[in-house]
């Protein structure tokens, strides 16, 4: 008789999670890659700020100009994540910051929020994208639940559902981000 768990077969839950890990294997690789983004974001949020307020008080190329949808001209000078950046602008002698994303499809650049202080556009935008994640969370969990339920008629997975996606997507909370943000010269774009 052999002791080694190596000889036993995988039980029917083993099974289907790992039929599940298969099929969304693409999409939790793209999460855990976005909520690192996320999580190194807040971590380096200051030193991402400073580095902005240091650009905008020396830029002066013509080279980093981006025209946002509403028209108006940012330099870009920080990447935040994949396809956004931390912008600034000059106008009536004062500098204006904004979290900005690209679109290559269509080539077009989108304003998520802008405001006075560097620091206050960063934490509100990275509080943003923790939303964000949450709700990835939970529609990767319905799609899950989706899954399990179209190709296990009769059997109740949610449970396991939930651990699945628990398991890939870890904590989607604040880290050490303060939640309140001063909303002075802070404005989001819907």
């Amino acid at each position: 008789m052999s002791s080694r768990l190596d000889d036993r077969s995988p039980t029917p839950e083993e099974q289907i999670y790992a039929e599940a890990k298969g099929l969304f294997a693409d999409y939790l690789q793209r999460f855990a890659t976005y909520h690192e983004g996320v999580v190194r974001l807040e971590r380096n949020l200051s030193i991402i700020a400073m580095a902005a307020s240091i650009a905008a008080t020396s830029s002066t190329s013509q080279d980093d100009l981006i025209q946002t949808d509403d028209g108006t001209k940012w330099h870009r000078d920080v990447a935040l994540l994949e396809s956004m950046y931390l912008c600034h602008r000059s106008m009536a002698g004062e500098t204006e910051y904004a979290a900005v994303e690209y679109f290559p499809k269509n080539n077009r650049h989108e304003v998520w929020n802008r405001g006075r202080e560097a620091v206050d556009v960063v934490r509100v935008f990275a509080q943003e994208q923790r939303h964000a994640l949450k709700i990835w969370t939970q529609d990767l969990t319905a799609q899950v639940r989706e899954f399990l339920t179209e190709n296990y008629p009769g059997r109740d997975l949610g449970r396991m559902a939930e651990s699945f996606v628990s398991r890939f997507t870890h904590s989607v909370s604040p880290q050490d981000v303060p939640s309140s943000v001063p909303d002075q010269g802070l404005e989001t774009q819907v």
